[in-house]
């Protein structure tokens, strides 16, 4: 029996592909909220950095920074618990961490940066450092 290169695909198997994609747990859609959005906006003396992470305590966010690069950390924990007229009852969890690291395009004074948060996005300011150190390194 001869083997094809190029197998029929179906309409139906089609269809299947892109409801997998968009399925809330596996799909595309998964993916973009477990990172947060990035805006990064460069004044003459600063880098300004807006993530959106809606829903998520101050507590449990953490901003790092090292010369030129920024994390963004957090801890996601929703609990929902529904109860209907008719006795059935829902109890939805989601938990996670999640990081963005971005490198930024200078590097920046860590010590005088500013963070606030509030409605869901994350304002971070970050003074730019005049001068970046360069080391040369002696080859042995």
């Amino acid at each position: 029996m001869k083997k094809e290169l190029f197998p029929i695909i179906r309409p139906a198997e089609i269809d299947r592909w892109f409801e997998d994609i968009f399925e809330p747990d596996y799909g595309l859609r998964a993916v973009a909220d477990k990172y947060p959005k990035i805006d990064l906006k460069e004044t003459e003396k600063e880098l300004i950095v807006n993530a959106e992470i809606p829903g998520v305590d101050k507590k449990d966010i953490k901003v790092d920074v090292n010369e030129n690069i920024l994390t963004i950390s957090f801890e996601k924990k929703q609990e929902k618990d529904e109860k209907d007229k008719n006795g059935w009852r829902i109890m939805e969890r989601s938990y996670g961490r999640f990081s963005r690291t971005l490198t930024l395009p200078q590097a920046v004074k860590s010590e005088g940066a500013k963070a606030s948060y509030k409605d869901g996005v994350l304002k971070i300011t970050l003074p730019k450092q005049k001068e970046t150190k360069t080391n040369t390194v002696k080859i042995d």
